[in-house]
């Protein structure tokens, strides 16, 4: 936030310079404080488990699931339409999201270019996904006019879209009411990750999975090694310094 300021602030002197108000910029002898590394937290493979039995049945279920599976952001899983699903192809694409200010919800462009991406649908995902299809369909046949119709995936019985705020609120009331961390709901993306690479798959694919624009991005964020890993290290020392 500091850096952001800083650099607000420079830009605008800097203009200041170009149109002959000032002779220099005061921000360019400013040094803003260097950020600290972030770290991390994420649930392990048997937390995730017990998390979906805490949502299950829940309007927050759908989504959760979603985001355990593929690392989604909480603007892309809410900004998921049906348009954007082949249930035929078994692919799903993060094409749109649903983000969220003091005048509602509302549809906008992905974070960036590689975060618009498309992903094969997991067999979880498929059976997930087909069964909320099916239910949407059966509520809007019974509801009729009452029933709010969209293309949106996440919604609620009426069909009225999910807004992003209430899923955060209400994952956080689900956390603090259980034996589980006390995780934010972008942790689930920071889980996502981690199992994936303790599961060793390429840090490449990984990006491409996230939709990081770079695997630099993904190393970054998830260079961390858990114990499991620094035993397979240990163990590896332990056999090239055996040779004799």
């Amino acid at each position: 936030t500091i850096k952001h300021h800083h650099q607000n602030i420079s830009k605008a002197l800097s203009d200041a310079i170009h149109d002959k108000l000032l002779i220099y910029n005061p921000a360019s002898a400013a040094k803003s404080p260097s950020p600290a590394k972030f770290k991390a937290k994420f649930l392990t493979p048997k937390q995730l488990e017990q998390l979906m039995l805490l949502v299950k049945g829940s309007v927050i279920e759908l989504p959760v699931q979603l985001c355990s599976i593929y690392g989604f952001r909480r603007s892309e899983v809410l900004g998921l339409k049906w348009k954007y699903i082949d249930f035929d192809q078994r692919t799903l694409t993060v094409a749109e999201t649903l983000q969220q200010n003091t005048g509602g919800s509302y549809a906008d462009v992905t974070k960036n270019e590689s975060s618009c991406r498309m992903l094969p649908l997991t067999q979880q995902a498929y059976d997930l996904l087909l069964a909320q299809k099916e239910q949407q369909e059966e509520r809007a046949r019974v509801m009729g006019s009452y029933y709010n119709k969209s293309d949106y995936v996440c919604t609620w019985a009426d069909g009225k879209v999910i807004e992003p705020n209430y899923l955060t609120r209400t994952f956080h009331k689900i956390l603090q009411k259980s034996d589980l961390p006390m995780v934010r709901l972008h942790d689930l993306r920071h889980s996502t990750a981690s199992n994936l690479i303790e599961q060793n798959v390429s840090i490449v694919n990984v990006a491409n999975w996230l939709g990081h624009s770079s695997p630099t991005t993904t190393l970054n964020f998830y260079a961390h090694t858990n114990q499991e890993q620094k035993k397979r290290v240990a163990n590896v020392i332990d056999g090239i310094l055996s040779v004799r």
